[in-house]
């Protein structure tokens, strides 16, 4: 599988705190060397593993599985925008106060 696309987004909670703190990266990693041979082992450990999701009839409650057909069908013109939005639907669910600071370059 090639790698077309690499970020890395943070988000720190802490167990028992409410508050999350995300950081968002600037702009999409380069693929180099790193980034394939890190998808080179997650593959390595997976393989043989049955991992899948499934998509809920609610698209207005479940919004991610919108934004990903939409990435996969070719409708998010940026990874990182859609990276981006990824992040703040994940935040949400976590039902806290949240802060989101962009780290920058």
């Amino acid at each position: 599988m090639e790698v077309l696309n690499a970020i890395l987004h943070k988000i720190d909670k802490e167990p028992g705190n409410k508050e999350v703190h995300v950081d968002k990266a600037p702009k999409e990693l380069s693929i180099d060397a790193t980034i394939k041979r890190i998808s080179s082992q997650a593959r390595k450990l997976y393989k043989g593993h049955e991992i899948y999701g499934v998509f809920q009839e609610d698209k207005k409650l479940y919004t991610f599985q919108v934004e990903l057909e939409k990435c996969t069908n070719n409708e998010w013109s940026d990874f990182h925008d859609f990276t981006n939005s990824a992040m703040d639907i994940l935040n949400s669910s976590f039902g806290v106060k949240f802060y989101t600071k962009i780290t920058p370059n």
